[in-house]
């Protein structure tokens, strides 16, 4: 596999870098103020003989995020598929390198306690409508707490984690 075929560019993280979510299939990384990076829970089990199935899931969220975005629904940017190395400073693991959908960074918190949040319940409900008026599938996790969004303040819900939809053909 070629690299210049399937990845936009290099963001390197440390090991140590701080999980901002810690999901059953994948970890999200901050990687600067505006961006995040989706990776694999287990770095490890990515072998060369899986990338091509992590790729394959990669590229069809990032396409199906890109889609959504570009017809209005809330969902993070996709800066795109970029090649990350992992490496380290204390010498522990070798440097390793995975490929991991970037996006933007969306300000907020999983909406635990908000479930009955008249506003947060209607605002949902209209990113839900805009998703499915737009050709969406949205999975059967779309609705679980950690694949939204709230932001409060701005009275923002953003849906996440778009790994499990499909797009009406």
């Amino acid at each position: 596999m070629n690299d210049e075929n399937f990845f936009k560019g290099v963001y390197v993280i440390d090991c140590f870098s701080s999980v901002i979510v810690s999901e059953r299939y994948a970890n999200i990384y901050r990687i600067s103020k505006e961006l995040i990076v989706k990776l694999p829970a287990s770095i490890d089990a990515v072998k060369s003989e899986r990338i091509e199935d992590h790729l394959k899931r990669l590229f069809n969220e990032a396409l199906l995020q890109k889609q959504a975005y570009d017809l209005g629904v809330r969902v993070p940017r996709v800066e795109g598929i970029f090649r990350i190395d992992i490496c380290n400073n204390c010498k522990l693991h070798k440097k390793i390198s995975v490929p991991g959908l970037v996006m933007e960074y969306i300000p907020g918190r999983h909406p635990h306690n908000d479930r009955g949040n008249v506003l947060f319940e209607e605002l949902l409900k209209v990113e839900m409508s805009k998703a499915r008026n737009a050709g969406f599938v949205p999975g059967i996790d779309s609705l679980f707490n950690q694949n939204i969004i709230w932001d409060d303040l701005r009275e923002l819900v953003h849906l996440i984690d778009l790994g499990c939809w499909s797009v009406l053909r």
